[in-house]
């Protein structure tokens, strides 16, 4: 009987320490399509200023366009590998569709820019969604190895977006937008050809029939909804508090660091602090002996506590940060987003029937960038932002608490799935 055959409650059913070629694959995969995806994005404002002789409103109303495209696109992606295609098939024909669109970009440039990107916009948004619920398919047994998986992951993710972006900058450079755009057309192809030829593990209808016996509960839809929200919230209160509070902090950071590493040293303030706390949560995993609400929760209140310290350092004493104080500042808003933005892909793992798993992922990822969207909106009110941000800042600690406490207002319920180690 083969991987694919076996269930949960078979003892012989491969623990994710077993899997790990399966694992690198994934990661792999995550690496190159971000890296692709965040290069592409790198270069495609400067090159458009360029083809349109220096006109920017044309340029950043087409960039804008594209990425509002991709999420819009990615509830098709996820509907797609649900019921039509298969999730491993969509992730393949979502990734080859990206890469045939980078090199049609490439080779047009400006002249059916709208077209070309459309079809690496229907690309990403097909791969997106299904690149998580194969994860998610491929290693949901446990709590444990969620966390794990989708933690690594989420560094892959941003270190591709880094790799990605710098790389294309210098080809863009030295080489000219056709030869960059074909090399990352050909970074598309060659994640396809690793999802053609992975292994990928998938539970068996048996076990995916024991997977939806758990879903049956109230408490379930609390921990889907709330996330959802929370992880909304906490973005957009990045995106609203930036200018006002956040930019100095950033700023200070990101020009030490560039004076060090160069260029490059730009997009380190984050990585780097999100590196190191994603490396401990991975040490220390089989230690955490926490549900992924409460560890979401104790996120949020991490993220509540920064605020304040924020609000009170820019009202009471500070008008130009220091090194030692934006370090600080930048490293708890990545230990609130390692806690945060992994742990909930892991839950919706473990709490979405697999047959619904890359729509489930897909509703996540349009509800988290139309919260992100509402900033735009928010600062035509600039008399009531700050107002805004308390307000938000309130319903979000709110959101922690809830979480975190979660097992007091359904003690029967979450003892009942904590008992088989599924939270």
């Amino acid at each position: 009987m083969s991987l694919i055959d076996q269930t949960l409650d078979d003892k012989s059913y491969a623990p994710v320490k077993e899997r790990t070629g399966e694992m690198i694959k994934l990661l792999l995969l995550y690496f190159l399509d971000r890296a692709a995806y965040y290069g592409l994005r790198a270069i495609l404002v400067l090159y458009l200023v360029e083809a349109y002789n220096g006109d920017n409103s044309t340029p950043l109303y087409i960039y804008g366009l594209f990425t509002g495209c991709v999420y819009v696109v990615s509830y098709l992606g996820g509907a797609l590998g649900d019921f039509v295609f298969g999730t491993k098939k969509a992730l393949f024909i979502g990734l080859l569709i990206s890469g045939i669109g980078s090199i049609l970009l490439g080779v047009f440039g400006s002249h059916f820019v709208y077209f070309t990107l459309f079809i690496v916009a229907l690309g990403n948004g097909i791969t997106r969604p299904n690149i998580l619920a194969q994860t998610a398919k491929s290693f949901y047994e446990t709590r444990k190895g969620l966390s794990k998986v989708f933690v690594s992951s989420y560094l892959m993710i941003n270190l591709g977006a880094l790799v990605g972006a710098f790389i294309t900058g210098l080809l863009f450079t030295f080489i000219g937008f056709l030869f960059t755009m074909l090399i990352v057309g050909l970074i598309y192809i060659i994640a396809s050809i690793i999802v053609v030829s992975g292994d990928f593990n998938e539970p068996s209808k048996s076990a995916s029939k024991n997977h939806r016996i758990k879903q049956r509960s109230p408490l379930n839809l609390l921990r889907m909804l709330i996330p959802f929200v929370a992880i909304s919230l906490f973005w957009f209160l990045f995106e609203v508090g930036y200018i006002d509070y956040l930019s100095p902090i950033f700023t200070n950071m990101n020009t030490s660091l560039q004076n060090i590493f160069g260029e490059i040293g730009f997009q380190l303030s984050n990585l780097i602090p999100l590196t190191i706390f994603g490396i401990l949560l991975l040490i220390f995993n089989k230690k955490i002996n926490l549900s992924f609400s409460k560890i979401i929760g104790f996120g949020i209140l991490i993220s509540t506590f920064t605020w304040i310290i924020v609000f009170a350092l820019s009202y009471f004493m500070w008008e130009s940060p220091n090194i030692i104080e934006s370090g600080i500042i930048i490293s708890l808003f990545a230990l609130v987003e390692i806690l945060m933005s992994p742990i909930i892909l892991a839950l919706i793992a473990w709490k979405t029937s697999n047959q619904l798993m890359g729509t489930t992922y897909s509703i996540y990822l349009l509800i988290t960038y139309l919260f992100t969207r509402l900033t735009r909106y928010v600062g035509e009110f600039q008399n009531l932002t700050v107002i805004i941000i308390y307000v938000a800042l309130v319903i979000f600690t709110g959101l922690g608490i809830f979480m975190f406490f979660m097992h007091h207002f359904f003690p029967k319920e979450d003892s009942e799935i904590k008992s088989k180690n599924l939270i």
